[in-house]
C-alpha cells in the first residue's frame, strides 16, 4: 500500500486534552461569566422593574456590545503562554523530551499535535460560549434585532480567534527557542514589547546626549510592531446610539485588516515554529537559549538593553548633570559589558565566564562608537534646524513670558505663515548655536519651547528646549533672548498667543475682575476679592470690542520676558476675565460602552463655557473708560504692585 505521511495523532491530542483539562475548562467559565451570565443576569433583574419589550431591547442592546475586546486581547496575551508552556512543556525536561522522540511519530505529527490541542485550549471555549450567547439571543432578543446581534456575536467570535492565533503562534515560536520553562515566558514578554522597549530605551539615550532632542520618530511603526498594543487598538468598538434612544443603532471594529494581518502572521509563526522544531537538539533541554545560531545575539541583545537602560537609570539615579554626556556613556559600555558576561553565565551555566572576552570587547567596541556617534553628534542631529522654505507646517508650544493671563502660552497647530516659520527658526537656531555647555547654568530666566516641523519631503522634527534667557543678551543681536524679545514684541505673534479669533461676541456670557480692591477698603492682600460685572449684553460686548481695540493700539497684552520691575509698572495685578461658550457638535459615538450604556448620546448642539483673561494696563484707555461706563471703578479699585 501506499504510505501517507501524517501530521496528526488522535490519541496524542486526546491525552494532551485531557491532561491539561483545567487550562480550558477553567477560561470556559471565565468567558462564560464575562459574556452570557451578565447578560441573562440583566435580563432576570430588569424584568422585576420593566416591561418584557423594554427589556428585550436592553438585552439586545448587551448583545450588540458583547465583550470589551480590548480585555480579551490582554487576556489572550498571557492566556496564549500558558498553553504554549503546556503543550510544549516537555521540551524542558530531559525525561519529557526523549519519552515523546521516542514514540513512533515524525517531528511533524508530535509538533501540529500539541500546536493544535494548545490553540484548542483558546478556541473551543470561545465556540461553546458563543454558541451559548446564540441561544439566548433566540430566546430573549426580538426578531427584528437578532440579525444586528448574531452578526456583532460573529465579528467577536472572529476578532477573538485572530487574536489567539496570533498569540499563541507567537508563544509557540518563542518555545521552540528555549530549553528552560522559565526563560519561555521571559523570551514572550520580552519579544511582545522589544519594539516599544528598544524604542524608548533609544530615546532616552538620544535625550540624554542631544541638547533639545524631543522624541524619535516612527512611532507608528512602532505601535504596529508591539502586538498588545496594536490589536488592543485594532478591536476597539464605535457605539453609534440611535437618536432620541438609548439604544445602539451600530457598530464598527477600528481596524479589521490589523486584526487579519496579525492573524497571517501568527500562522507565518506557527511554520516558522515547526522549521525550528525540526532542527532542534533533543540535549538542549535545560539550556536558556536552545538554538546556537540564536547565543550570540542572545548575548548581543542582553547586552545592549542592560546598557542602555541600567546605564541612562544609573545616570539618573546619581545624578550625573555637570558632565552628562561623559559620564552616561561610560555607564552604558560599562553596563553592557555586565550585561554581556550575565548573558554568558546564563549560556554557559557557570560563573567562569571571563575568559571569553572577546565577544565581550567587540559588544564594547560597538556601544563606545555609539555613544560617540551620539555624545559628539557625528551626524548632525543637534545642530539640525530646517530651512523655512523646506517646512510645510510647524506646531509650536512656548512660554510668552509675563503678565500670566491667557497670553502666556503660544500654541500653534499646523501653522504655514512665513513670518512664523522664520521668526521661530531663526530662534531655533540661535537657541542651537548657543546651545549650554553644562546642564546648571546662573540664568536670570529659563523659559520652554516645543517645536515640531512638518517638512514638505514628508518627514518630521520635533525638537524641546528649556532656554536660559539673561538680561545682558537682550541687545545682543543673534543670542536666544534677543530672538525671543522679537517673538514677545510681534503683535502677530502675540495675538496668537491669545487667539481672539476663536472667541465670538454673541457667545459670551458675562466678565468678571480679580482680584479687585473695595474702594473704602485698606489696600491689602485679605481685602481684595472677585467681582462678577453686571453688564447687559451689550454692554459685555462694548467691553469686549474696547479689549480688542487696545490690544490693536498696543495699549494691553504686552509680553515681558523677565518678571521685573518694568513689568510691574506697566500693568496692574487685576485681570479682567470673559466668559463665554464654544459649539461643541457632539457624535452620538461613545468609546467606552460600558460607561455610556444607560445613557443617550445626541446628535445635538452642546455648550461648554470657557474663560479668557487678560491683565489690565494703566495704559488700557478703551477698557478702562468700558469698565468706568458700568459703574464698577466708582466701588472698587483696580490692584496694583
Amino acid at each position: 500500500m501506499r504510505s501517507v505521511t501524517s501530521y496528526f495523532n488522535s490519541t496524542l491530542y486526546h491525552k494532551t486534552m485531557t491532561r491539561y483539562w483545567p487550562l480550558w475548562a477553567g477560561w470556559t467559565v471565565i468567558l462564560f461569566f464575562m459574556i452570557p451570565l451578565p447578560i441573562l443576569n440583566s435580563y432576570v433583574s430588569q424584568l422585576r422593574h420593566d416591561s418584557t419589550a423594554a427589556v428585550q431591547l436592553l438585552v439586545s442592546d448587551l448583545i450588540r456590545l458583547v465583550g470589551d475586546l480590548g480585555v480579551f486581547v490582554v487576556l489572550l496575551s498571557m492566556l496564549g503562554m500558558l498553553c504554549a508552556m503546556a503543550v510544549f512543556g516537555y521540551l524542558y525536561n530531559n525525561r519529557a523530551v526523549c519519552m515523546m522522540h521516542a514514540l513512533p511519530m515524525r517531528r511533524e505529527t508530535l509538533f501540529c499535535t500539541q500546536y493544535l490541542a494548545g490553540l484548542s485550549f483558546l478556541i473551543f471555549p470561545a465556540l461553546a460560549v458563543s454558541l451559548l450567547t446564540a441561544i439566548l439571543e433566540l430566546i430573549l432578543v426580538p426578531s427584528g434585532f437578532l440579525a444586528d446581534t448574531m452578526s456583532t456575536l460573529g465579528v467577536w467570535l472572529l476578532c477573538y480567534c485572530a487574536a489567539a492565533l496570533f498569540f499563541f503562534s507567537f508563544a509557540s515560536f518563542c518555545a521552540m527557542f528555549t530549553g528552560h520553562i522559565i526563560a519561555l515566558p521571559v523570551f514572550y514578554a520580552i519579544l511582545n514589547a522589544l519594539a516599544i522597549s528598544i524604542w524608548s530605551l533609544f530615546s532616552a539615550l538620544a535625550n540624554r546626549l542631544f541638547y533639545g532632542f524631543y522624541s524619535l520618530p516612527g512611532m507608528e511603526l512602532v505601535q504596529w510592531l508591539t502586538p498588545v498594543y496594536a490589536l488592543t487598538d485594532a478591536v476597539r468598538y464605535s457605539y453609534v446610539y440611535a437618536p432620541d434612544t438609548s439604544h445602539v443603532k451600530s457598530l464598527t471594529l477600528a481596524a479589521p485588516a490589523v486584526l487579519a494581518i496579525y492573524a497571517v502572521v501568527g500562522l507565518v509563526l506557527a511554520a516558522a515554529a515547526l522549521a525550528v522544531y525540526r532542527r532542534r537538539h533533543l540535549e538542549t533541554a535545560g539550556d536558556v537559549v536552545a538554538i546556537p545560531l540564536v547565543r550570540p545575539i542572545f548575548k548581543a541583545g542582553v547586552a545592549f538593553c542592560s546598557g542602555l537602560f541600567l546605564g541612562t537609570f544609573t545616570s539618573f539615579f546619581f545624578n550625573f548633570m555637570g558632565s552628562a554626556k561623559l559620564a552616561l556613556s561610560i555607564l552604558v559600555v560599562l553596563w553592557s559589558v555586565i550585561g554581556w558576561f550575565a548573558a554568558e553565565m546564563l549560556l554557559r551555566k557557570s560563573f567562569r565566564v571571563f575568559r571569553h572576552w572577546k565577544g565581550c570587547a567587540v559588544m564594547a567596541l560597538v556601544m563606545v562608537l555609539l555613544c560617540s556617534a551620539c555624545a559628539f553628534d557625528w551626524f548632525g542631529v543637534e545642530t539640525r534646524v530646517p530651512d523655512p522654505e523646506d517646512v510645510e507646517s510647524i506646531s509650536a508650544e512656548m512660554s510668552m513670558g509675563s503678565p500670566y493671563d491667557d497670553g502666556d502660552q503660544l500654541l500653534l497647530d499646523g501653522c504655514s505663515d512665513p513670518e512664523t516659520l522664520r521668526l521661530l527658526t531663526e530662534l531655533h537656531r540661535a537657541v542651537v548655536e548657543h546651545r549650554p555647555t553644562e546642564y546648571e547654568i546662573d540664568s536670570a530666566q529659563t523659559s520652554r519651547i516645543t517645536l515640531s516641523y512638518q517638512l514638505k519631503n514628508g518627514s518630521t522634527l520635533s525638537r524641546d528646549y528649556h532656554i536660559d534667557l539673561f538680561l545682558e543678551d537682550l541687545e545682543q543681536t543673534g543670542t536666544p533672548t534677543y530672538l525671543f524679545q522679537q517673538i514677545l514684541s510681534d503683535r502677530a505673534m502675540v495675538a496668537k498667543a491669545y487667539d481672539f479669533d476663536a472667541i465670538s461676541p454673541d457667545r459670551l456670557l458675562y466678565a468678571q475682575i480679580t482680584p479687585i480692591l473695595p474702594a473704602a477698603s485698606v489696600p491689602n492682600r485679605d481685602s481684595e476679592t472677585n467681582v462678577q460685572l453686571d453688564l447687559s449684553t451689550q454692554d459685555l460686548h462694548d467691553l469686549w470690542a474696547a479689549v480688542l481695540l487696545d490690544f490693536e493700539e498696543g495699549n494691553i497684552g504686552q509680553r515681558w520676558m523677565f518678571n521685573d520691575q518694568e513689568r510691574h509698572d506697566h500693568t496692574y495685578r487685576s485681570d479682567l476675565i470673559f466668559y463665554y461658550t464654544l459649539p461643541d457638535k457632539r457624535e452620538n459615538v461613545s468609546s467606552s460602552p460600558a460607561a455610556e450604556m444607560n445613557s443617550a448620546i445626541y446628535e445635538e448642539d452642546a455648550t461648554t463655557v470657557y474663560s479668557f483673561s487678560i491683565t489690565l494696563t494703566p495704559q488700557s484707555t478703551h477698557t478702562l473708560e468700558a469698565l468706568k461706563m458700568s459703574g464698577i471703578l466708582d466701588d472698587y479699585t483696580l490692584v496694583s504692585w
